[in-house]
């Protein structure tokens, strides 16, 4: 699933208190190997970092924090990632892969942290020491708060698709969203908090939407063919309509049919070597009975070659015009 760009947004967060530091004990503040004396447990999380500057010090600690939690939000995001792939459409997969979680894990130090605070900075004979510390209270409220707003966003993407809309973006919008809420509900989770929102409703409403759209997608097998221009798009539209639950089949005649046109205008510039090109995709979509509707895509950019060019509209054609196709498909009586 767009696989959303989320990652986290949100004021989050931390690990668990920090291993004992190696250090000469003299020089060492208490708080070094024991911060849970100054911040328990029960209610912070705490990291001790060293480095040879103040910032050098603070920034270990973050590092081990951010390190720490995120490890711990990965292995609880990854069974219930896992868990839902296996659940959606049939055994057909989709939501986000391992890698594309992964993906939004690898997050920057600053943003996982915002909301922990420095406490404590110390220099001692062999450098600096630095306390870091995040108050699971206010982590939670910042939590519950993107919490409900997503739970206001699913619930609108629903109404869309339950009125009729046949929308892939939406549909893939709806289930980023959904990984965004698990990712939340983790990230509590790892922090010992409570679950955040009751979403037994979404979660009901969710499943019956993708089983009746899938459902209405998969009824049907249609050929693709490429009447003329690049076959390369064509490829294209297969996988992607193929991810998204279309049954797409080698032989004509068998359902319905998609039929591709692509036309492609190059303009030289004055510029050595550069180039200009236009092009305009077309897909005709016709169910077994023939009756069909015409969808179009088209981008112009400029590049050193044609193929350059296509490399760089490729992709985003290519996903226009799966989800214009896919609600052709699925909005078909």
């Amino acid at each position: 699933m767009k696989i959303a760009t989320l990652a986290f947004s949100m004021i989050l967060i931390s690990a668990c208190s920090s291993s004992p530091v190696k250090t000469d004990v003299e020089e060492a503040p208490r708080w070094v190997n024991h911060p849970e004396m100054d911040f328990p447990a029960t209610r912070y999380l705490a990291s001790v970092g060293t480095g040879k500057s103040r910032e050098d010090a603070i920034r270990d600690a973050r590092r081990q924090m951010a390190e720490s939690m995120v490890s711990k939000i990965r292995s609880r995001t990854e069974v219930r990632s896992g868990s839902k792939l296996n659940q959606n459409t049939e055994g057909k997969v989709s939501g986000d892969s391992t890698q594309e979680m992964d993906q939004k894990l690898n997050l920057d130090t600053s943003a996982t942290l915002r909301g922990a605070e420095v406490k404590e900075v110390q220099e001692g004979r062999s450098g600096f020491f630095a306390l870091v510390v995040l108050d699971k209270l206010q982590a939670r409220s910042s939590l519950l708060m993107e919490a409900q707003k997503l739970k206001t966003k699913i619930a609108s993407e629903l109404d869309s698709l339950e009125e009729g809309g046949f929308g892939l973006k939406e549909l893939k919008s709806a289930r980023m969203d959904f990984d965004s809420l698990d990712l939340l509900a983790s990230e509590a989770g790892s922090l010992g908090l409570s679950a955040l929102v009751d979403r037994s409703e979404l979660d009901s409403r969710h499943a019956a939407v993708e089983a009746s759209l899938m459902k209405k997608v998969g009824s049907r097998t249609f050929f693709i063919s490429t009447v003329e221009g690049d076959a390369r798009f064509q490829r294209g539209l297969e996988a992607c309509l193929t991810d998204a639950g279309v049954k797409i089949t080698g032989t004509s005649g068998s359902g319905g049919s998609i039929l591709l046109t692509v036309h492609e205008f190059s303009q030289h510039l004055s510029v050595q070597g550069w180039t200009k090109v236009r092009f305009e995709l077309s897909a005709l979509i016709s169910d077994p009975s023939g009756a069909g509707s015409r969808v179009s895509e088209s981008a112009l950019e400029t590049g050193r070659s044609r193929d350059a060019v296509l490399e760089m509209v490729f992709p985003g054609m290519i996903e226009k015009l799966c989800e214009s196709v896919w609600g052709r498909i699925a909005g078909m009586n």
